[in-house]
């Protein structure tokens, strides 16, 4: 008589664990939906904590170089660091591809015939390293340039300072 009752309220239990199942399932899209958002969230701090450690390692380098740092060089600096993290992370899936052995894919072209296609990943990494040599050549620049200027001012001095021995 109790196994009766027992397996009746079993059934019901059922029934209704199946009558909410759609509100368990929503609930679970919205919990993954969060998620995401949250890892997406926690990757751009990621992120920004990566970028601001690669300014201040730029800044330190230039002030070593005696480069003088203005807005225009710290937006730009700014600007160069963003590239250069994209160009590491655009790196690491390029990396995956070639261990996956994704990097190329066949298809058929207009004729019928098999073609070798690049991934999009190359193509946009081929156009982040030329900008990001470009930034690396105008630094290159910065760093010149303060050199001359300190080397310039104490060529100036000496010899403002051997004229008026002269004198």
């Amino acid at each position: 008589m109790n196994e009766l009752k027992n397996s009746k309220k079993q059934a019901k239990n059922s029934q209704n664990l199946t009558k909410n199942a759609p509100f368990l399932t929503k609930n679970e899209s919205i919990l993954t939906k969060e998620n995401n958002s949250l890892n997406q969230q926690k990757n751009l701090l990621n992120w920004e904590k990566d970028k601001e450690k690669l300014i201040n390692k730029y800044k330190r380098f230039l002030k070593e170089k005696n480069v003088i740092l203005d807005i225009i060089k710290l937006d730009f600096l700014e600007e160069f660091c963003t590239l250069k993290l994209t160009l590491n992370n655009i790196n690491n899936e390029i990396q995956t591809l070639i261990n996956d052995g994704k990097l190329f894919s066949e298809t058929d072209n207009n004729r019928g015939k098999p073609k070798e296609v690049r991934h999009p990943a190359l193509i946009s990494y081929g156009q982040a390293y030329k900008d990001y040599k470009a930034g690396y050549e105008i630094i290159e620049q910065w760093i010149k340039i303060a050199n001359q200027k300190d080397n310039s001012d104490t060529f100036n001095f000496n010899n403002l300072y051997d004229n008026s021995e002269e004198k």
